[in-house]
């Protein structure tokens, strides 16, 4: 009995063990679900973060050049998306290093502003009135601050797309790596269940099968009327209980022929 149960208590912890590491890999895989989700929010957002520039660098191009108010629509609009895309992206990464560049991209993009856009703005405003600064629109143009500033722009937003895509594949990696451990963890515990299940099922039938050849043995002496052999009645089972009853019997049987005999 003892053997059984230690046997039956040894399927369980495997099963037990096999309920804890599947938890672990499905925990894991959620969390790095979660998380691949937010990367993407984060790749959007770059990606709006990149066309709300271009939006702003088309419209001030066109207002440069024509002086006309509708083409500084473009460049408000493009200023909300990059406004919006950033704070979005801020709130969506848990990556230090990226949270950090958002802010060097909140930095240049307000510099490009300052230093670039708006000046050329006023300058061109000056120029539509009539007032002749073409030399300073030249001297700004010149400088290419504007070019600098949004080239760095362009630099920091590819690198946080880098970091993102490698956060993705690293991801994807840990996914493949817990999906194998967990096959191999689900085939080597049911190959030991199968096995020890094996294992318990001829030992049950040897242990029976002896104990029922040993009471078939007894049964067959008592019927031929030997009554000297001795019954084994161990343990609390069923083939126990029919010993008992066959040395009970052996007993009766006893004292029914010392009944006769005297």
């Amino acid at each position: 009995r003892n053997k059984l149960l230690l046997a039956f208590g040894v399927i369980v912890l495997i099963i037990a063990i096999v309920i804890g590491v599947s938890l672990f890999a499905f925990e894991r895989n959620r969390e790095a679900g979660e998380a691949t989700r937010q990367t993407y929010e984060v790749m959007v957002d770059i990606e709006e973060i990149r066309l709300g520039l271009a939006r702003m660098e088309s419209g001030l191009r066109g207002y440069s050049l024509a002086g006309e108010k509708a083409f500084l629509e473009p460049y408000q609009a493009g200023r909300k998306r990059l406004d919006g895309a950033l704070a979005r992206a801020k709130v969506a990464t848990k990556n230090p290093r990226v949270s950090e560049l958002l802010e060097r991209v909140k930095t240049l993009s307000t510099s490009w502003q300052k230093q670039a856009a708006e000046p050329q703005i006023r300058l061109r405003e000056q120029i539509t009135e009539g007032v002749d600064i073409m030399q300073s629109m030249e001297q700004l143009v010149r400088r290419q601050t504007g070019k600098h500033l949004m080239d760095e722009l362009i630099q920091v937003t590819s690198e946080i797309m880098n970091i993102e895509r490698q956060l993705i594949a690293q991801r994807v990696a840990d996914s493949e790596s817990r999906a194998t451990l967990s096959l191999y963890v689900l085939l080597g515990s049911g190959a030991a269940a199968i096995l020890l299940s094996i294992l318990m099922a001829l030992t049950m039938a040897g242990n029976i099968g002896r104990r029922l050849a040993g009471a078939v043995e007894v049964a067959q002496a008592t019927a031929q009327g030997d009554l000297t052999v001795a019954v084994r009645s161990e343990g609390k089972d069923e083939v126990a209980a029919l010993m008992r009853a066959i040395a009970e019997m052996q007993q009766r049987l006893r004292e029914m022929l010392g009944q006769i005999a005297s």
